[in-house]
């Protein structure tokens, strides 16, 4: 099916009737927003052009009700409609007798993503029509960040986690077109064919084993079963409401995580269980509860207390946001500056997955490009708000104003937000026992072991179960060792971990 959508001239799309006699508004609505967009280079002046030439709309929700149930139309959440709408070929939608074009559609939805405080006000969730445009459309290998994910068949299907399919089985059957199977590296999932005839749970663990068995360079698999309450390998995948990542946590892909430095040595018997090499950093001492969602968001004065509570209670700070307070004491030196070093910085970088969307999002800038005083400035303005000024316990704080005053110039508190919010989501902060600072599943608990896997582009976290084997709890990112510190300097040798 998918080949006749990748060679056709055109595709005409039927949206469903137009029942309320809102579509010719919305659509209208989508072209004068086409040309205030069009009136300037680039969408980072979109804002202050709708403010200045429809600013009416933007302070009423009841005018943007029409373009809200476009958006919230069934057709862009169908998982078959992936391969209708995600080819190259130029299409028009038709929603009753109104029409329009989907190129014109996917810019300004495109723009109003960037504008995210004006996405929230007005409430239309135009990431879901943004994720379909050119998604069978293979991205230039060439541009390495914020696309490298896109060449993974599992990340493709975490990433269509949102939409829906009557049966479980089609969230992969409907993938099978994607380029990353065509033209990818695993010759396993290149013959992956739609099988009607095995379970819901089959067809999942037959996905999992091949991404393991057909590529020894990568533990991307691993990285993405994320449980809730810890079946073994494969089973949560099977879940029709979360095939890949329950609870919608997202894969960190992590900005230095050195997978060439790796002795790719894996050997997988009979999944589910299968036996990797490894090195232990440590064992959880501490853990938060789970964040909720937008746990860290920007809004007034009603701020969530979990941003203090957990420096306290987790990491141990009882003397507020000090920026005297070290990070591993006992490490001679970190990677970069005196930043680094501080423990707050690896607090709010934690939190945040080290800021990697944030870099996505700021025009796709290299991540390694960005100063680290840029990412720390982001985190202590939200910490600065949060606390609610120089008068409260937990203001930030230290004896060098003008140091305090350089380091934090220039943050914004919302991009810091932003990108905590979408890390940390249903996760949970933790603290090993040396000290590290960890993001890790919701499931995690004290006693389980911080590990590298051979092979893997993130840490690891695993359950000790029974004498010799281990639960895989889910990946995570710990503060300190993402550049390859543990491979590099490792003193505990190598592990071996037999996952059930």
């Amino acid at each position: 099916m998918d080949l006749i959508y990748r060679n056709a001239n055109r595709v005409l799309v039927w949206l469903g009737n137009d029942n309320h006699r809102i579509a010719a508004e919305a659509f209208r609505l989508v072209k004068d927003l086409g040309v205030v967009f069009g009136l300037h280079q680039g969408h980072a002046n979109l804002g202050h052009d709708l403010s200045n030439r429809v600013g009416h709309l933007s302070k009423s929700r009841d005018l943007w009700s029409p373009l809200r149930e476009l958006t919230r139309l069934p057709w862009f959440t169908r998982v078959w409609i992936v391969q209708e709408i995600g080819a190259k070929a130029p299409a028009t939608l038709f929603w009753g007798e109104a029409y329009i074009e989907w190129d014109l559609l996917y810019s300004v939805c495109k723009a109003i993503n960037g504008e995210h405080h004006l996405r929230k006000q007005v409430d239309v969730q135009t990431p879901k029509i943004t994720y379909m445009y050119r998604r069978l459309i293979e991205p230039d290998r060439m541009i390495a960040n914020r696309h490298a994910n896109r060449f993974s068949f599992l990340y493709e299907l975490h990433r269509g986690r949102h939409l829906v399919a009557t049966d479980p089985r089609d969230r992969v059957f409907a993938m099978l077109g994607h380029y990353s199977i065509r033209n990818g590296p695993n010759q396993k999932l290149r013959e992956l064919t739609a099988d009607y005839t095995k379970t819901v749970k089959e067809v999942f663990a037959d996905v999992a084993s091949r991404a393991l068995v057909g590529d020894n360079s990568s533990l991307l698999a691993l990285a993405a079963v994320q449980h809730h309450n810890l079946p073994p390998l494969g089973e949560n995948m099977a879940e029709p409401t979360a095939p890949i990542i329950a609870h919608h946590l997202r894969m960190a892909y992590l900005p230095g995580f050195r997978t060439g430095v790796f002795i790719n040595r894996i050997s997988f018997q009979s999944l589910p269980a299968h036996t990797t090499l490894g090195t232990i950093v440590d064992v959880v001492a501490a853990c938060s509860g789970p964040f909720r969602p937008r746990e860290f968001h920007v809004n007034g004065l009603d701020w969530s207390m979990a941003i203090h509570t957990v420096w306290r209670d987790v990491c141990g700070q009882s003397s507020g946001f000090d920026l005297s307070q070290k990070y591993l004491p006992t490490r001679k030196r970190f990677q970069g500056g005196e930043i680094e070093g501080l423990a707050l910085f690896a607090y709010v970088q934690t939190l945040s997955n080290a800021c990697v969307a944030t870099a996505w999002q700021d025009n796709n800038h290299p991540y390694e490009s960005v100063p680290t005083q840029q990412w720390f400035a982001h985190g202590v303005s939200y910490l600065t708000q949060a606390a609610g000024g120089g008068s409260s316990p937990y203001a930030v704080s230290d004896s060098n104003d003008d140091k305090l005053q350089e380091w934090t110039s220039g943050g914004d508190a919302a991009k810091w937000a932003r990108a905590a919010n979408g890390a940390s989501c249903n996760r949970k902060f933790a603290r090993t026992r040396n000290g590290y600072y960890v993001l890790g599943p919701r499931v995690m608990k004290p006693g389980d072991v911080i590990c590298v896997l051979l092979g893997g582009k993130m840490p690891f976290c695993l359950r000790p179960w029974g004498k010799n084997n281990y639960l895989l709890v889910g990946e995570c990112y710990v503060h300190g060792i993402m550049n390859g510190e543990i491979i590099d300097g490792a003193k505990n040798g190598e592990n071996v971990f037999d996952i059930v």
